[in-house]
């Protein structure tokens, strides 16, 4: 049985065991984000048409990035043979994954407008599905029908886990109101995201019935 207070306990041990492993890998992502922006930015300012397009191409390339982050704490958290190969390793999902990403967006929004409690039902309903296309390799369909499998009578649960995942996000939002220079706010960043991504593949894999 999916319990908030069980998931969130084994995913700060297994973060404070595996703490410099998840830190590194995030600590990478992070500065290759920066990197490209700092890229993209300064290309913008010496020619707009040159900076449009090397920024997609930079965001392209972090799009891939962000896919391979997940796999690789998909794998790592399920005791798998995780690397930081894996960071480009898995192109394959790109356009899977974007879509899924949109059509989840497009069903929230759609929800929210029509009115507030459906466009929650439906964040919460799909939450996953993103999640295991990259996990288990399926369609877009599949994913979405998985996740609505793996949350049928647990939505509820799962809004108190988001509301705390939300939590989270305001720490990390308030770091960057305290500090102008952003240093506080870089450092919270590689140290409170690989914990909530780690909290979230927690949840997902309690969600499937793999960590008891």
């Amino acid at each position: 049985m999916f319990s908030i207070k069980k998931v969130l306990k084994d995913s700060y041990n297994f973060y404070l065991s595996k703490i410099v492993t998840l830190v590194g890998i995030t600590s990478i992502v992070y500065i290759i984000g920066l990197l490209f922006e700092y890229i993209s930015s300064g290309l913008y300012d010496y020619s707009v048409v040159f900076g449009i397009v090397v920024g997609i191409i930079l965001s392209v390339i972090l799009f891939i990035i962000e896919i391979g982050y997940i796999k690789f704490i998909l794998k790592f958290v399920g005791g798998g043979d995780a690397d930081v190969s894996d960071l480009l390793l898995h192109t394959k999902f790109f356009w899977k994954y974007l879509f899924a990403m949109i059509l989840y967006g497009l069903a929230v929004f759609i929800g929210l407008i029509l009115l507030v409690v459906p466009g929650i039902y439906i964040a919460l309903r799909f939450a996953f599905a993103p999640l295991i296309l990259i996990d288990k390799d399926l369609g877009i369909k599949e994913s979405f029908k998985k996740s609505t499998e793996i949350t049928k009578d647990v939505k509820w649960k799962l809004l108190g886990f988001f509301v705390i995942i939300g939590m989270f996000q305001l720490i990390l939002g308030a770091s960057l109101s305290i500090d102008p220079t952003m240093t506080i706010y870089h450092v919270v960043a590689i140290t409170f995201v690989p914990f909530m991504a780690v909290l979230v593949v927690k949840t997902y894999r309690s969600l499937l019935g793999l960590d008891s």
